[in-house]
């Protein structure tokens, strides 16, 4: 089984205000909107990226009413890419878009950071992280008892 990896997370600005649809035969809301995130590189300066994000249900209603043109975000997701042939010249094209796992409003409670996501149906991490991470405790030596595991089970490598 492969483990590969695709996740990705950027810290950016909204270049627009989102963009809110939704699928008519369910009825699923779908957000996109764009970020630029920039970095400096040493010899150029600063340069800045541009970055495709779709979101997903009560997520992209979330987006829709509380993000606007402008406003920092953390967002964290997966790189999907869209294949297509162009009609007029008939070549491959391909896009990089990021669909959204969860994301972070950045930039204090006036731009509206304060406002709570409910990001819990599309994420497995836990609303409150420093709760989830007081249960989900490492174990220590003293806690584990070595005499329950078996060290005859035939291990396959």
């Amino acid at each position: 089984m492969a483990t590969d990896l695709n996740s990705v997370s950027l810290i950016g600005r909204l270049t627009a205000d989102p963009q809110l649809q939704y699928i008519a035969q369910s009825g699923m809301a779908i957000a996109t909107f764009s970020i630029a995130s920039n970095y400096y590189m040493a010899n150029k300066g600063d340069e800045v990226n541009y970055f495709e994000i779709t979101a997903f249900g009560k997520q992209a209603e979330t987006i829709n009413t509380y993000l606007k043109k402008g406003k920092q975000i953390a967002v964290y997701g997966t790189l999907r890419q869209e294949r297509w042939q162009d009609k007029e010249t008939g070549a491959n094209r391909s896009k990089i878009k990021i669909i959204l796992k969860e994301m972070q409003m950045l930039g204090g409670a006036q731009s509206g950071s304060a406002v709570p996501v409910d990001n819990t149906e599309y994420s497995s991490r836990p609303a409150d992280t420093n709760a989830s991470m007081n249960q989900n405790k490492m174990p220590t030596e003293s806690s584990i008892d070595m005499n329950t595991f078996d060290d005859d089970d035939d291990v396959p490598f």
